[in-house]
């Protein structure tokens, strides 16, 4: 195996390059290595703010799908309770993206293919989409604007 940063990675740079892209596999290679000693708290920002979305961003579709319920549930119990678990997904969302990271890199490898397969391989099951979550952010919009009429409708109905 090449350089996997003296055995903190389980895959050499080069793959977790092809898989997450080279903009921000530093990064994630870094917060990785963390995981791997067994740090599995860091914080993201972005996984703060888009928690559900972040999730979908990176291909986590059903953790995404997941957080986004459990988000609209909590949220419609009390608002506080959706910042908690905003909370939780940011301490936890890079620790979830190596494990996912790496489980798809190991699914790949295990196919004996090519380096040049592989390497496409990677390239075309990583990265991010940008589709489902704008279709997810569009959804929790029109969500909330249903429930504002509803409850505007409601209000104007029990005022009377």
């Amino acid at each position: 195996m090449e350089n996997n940063f003296n055995n903190d990675l389980p895959y050499t740079l080069e793959e977790y390059n092809d898989f997450i892209g080279q903009e921000k596999a530093g990064y994630y290679t870094e917060k990785f290595k963390l995981a791997n000693r067994g740090n599995k708290a860091s914080w993201n920002w972005p996984a703060f703010f888009f928690s559900a979305i972040w999730l979908m961003y990176r291909k986590m579709y059903a953790i995404g799908a997941g957080i986004f319920v459990c988000n609209l549930v909590l949220v419609s119990i009390h608002r506080v309770l959706g910042l908690v678990l905003n909370i939780v997904v940011a301490i936890f969302a890079n620790y979830l993206y190596s494990q996912h990271v790496n489980t798809k890199i190991a699914q790949i490898k295990a196919l004996g293919l090519s380096k040049a397969e592989e390497k496409m391989k990677l390239v075309n099951q990583g990265g991010v989409n940008i589709v489902i979550p704008i279709v997810f952010a569009v959804i929790y919009v029109l969500i909330i604007v249903l429930l504002v009429l509803v409850f505007a409708t409601l209000f104007t109905f029990a005022t009377k």
